[in-house]
């Protein structure tokens, strides 16, 4: 009797062991929640890049509007020189009379006097030109020396130079400035000669000059109007 109980409980339990064992086959070969045939995976979506937008103040093809620096290509000409030499810088005024270079002398010797020429010194004559053509004379004043020039062929005479003494040129240039006044003044000289310890520095406008004699110490110590027939 209790073979035959014994032989019905490892039947049993055989039974349920053989049960147990076709639900863990099951549930392997399908896991659970899935069907036999599972949706493909759906791809990922890939966020587009986006670019940032830089806003601009102008177009950038635009040139900028600040104007370039001009480069002249040219020496600027003559009439646009600051310094450039105009019919004033041959005359100066003494006494409120205006001498200037080139004109009869009569009207302003009426009008200063004859500048110490007279009968005791032949009226101030002091020589004849290389060709015999011209005389000279000289009337000399308390700021500077005037000479004319009288051609004794046709009879007719200018003012042919004044001689500064204390009396300044038209821009204000005397005796006793210096060479670095003048070069401020009337620029570059033309030419330049070298004289009895003094170099002379001209300046010419057509047929009228202006010369100063500077010293070895850069010094005016001569300055000459002169005019050339």
């Amino acid at each position: 009797m209790k073979k035959n109980k014994l032989v019905n409980i490892i039947s049993i339990i055989a039974l349920l062991l053989m049960i147990g064992g076709c639900k863990k086959s099951e549930s392997v070969d399908r896991p659970l929640g899935l069907s036999s045939s599972p949706t493909p995976t759906s791809p990922i979506a890939v966020a587009p890049t986006i670019t940032p937008t830089i806003a601009l103040t102008s177009d950038p093809t635009t040139e900028p509007t600040t104007a370039p620096t001009t480069v002249p290509t040219t020496a600027p000409t003559a009439s646009k020189r600051a310094n450039e030499l105009q019919a004033k810088d041959f005359e100066i005024i003494y006494k409120d009379v205006v001498v200037k270079l080139g004109v009869v002398p009569e009207e302003i010797l009426d009008k200063l006097g004859q500048g110490g020429a007279n009968e005791n010194n032949n009226y101030g004559f002091v020589g004849w030109s290389p060709d015999n053509k011209y005389k000279y004379y000289s009337h000399e004043y308390e700021s500077f020396d005037l000479y004319t020039k009288i051609n004794v062929v046709e009879g007719t005479s200018v003012i042919s130079q004044v001689n500064l003494n204390d009396i300044p040129t038209n821009r204000g240039i005397k005796k006793g400035n210096t060479y670095n006044d003048m070069i401020n003044t009337y620029g570059q000289p033309m030419s330049a000669n070298k004289d009895n310890g003094e170099t002379y520095f001209e300046y010419k406008l057509k047929d009228k000059f202006i010369k100063f004699g500077v010293n070895d110490n850069k010094i005016i110590e001569d300055i000459t109007l002169s005019f050339e027939l």
